[in-house]
């Protein structure tokens, strides 16, 4: 992904993409309506996918490959 793309991306997005990243197995949930409505946005991009629900809560999946340095560049963008 180039980095142009990156800082394009609303800052919510980018938050949840983090917090998918630093998850164990890329898993978490969405905790608000705001983070549910990145999280769908991310899955019309095909970025995550839903990877199981408890209750009426959906546990999504980081599925998009991020190097180390676009996570990196992810995290100075929320700073």
């Amino acid at each position: 992904m180039d980095t142009e793309d990156i800082r394009t991306l609303p800052l919510g997005q980018i938050e949840f993409i983090v917090k998918l990243y630093e998850s164990p197995n890329k898993r978490s949930f969405a905790e608000s309506k705001q983070q549910g409505s990145y999280s769908k946005q991310l899955h019309e991009k095909g970025w995550i996918i839903p990877a199981g629900s408890i209750k009426r809560r959906v546990r999504w999946e980081l599925v998009k490959e991020f190097s180390p340095s676009e996570i990196k560049l992810m995290k100075d963008l929320l700073k």
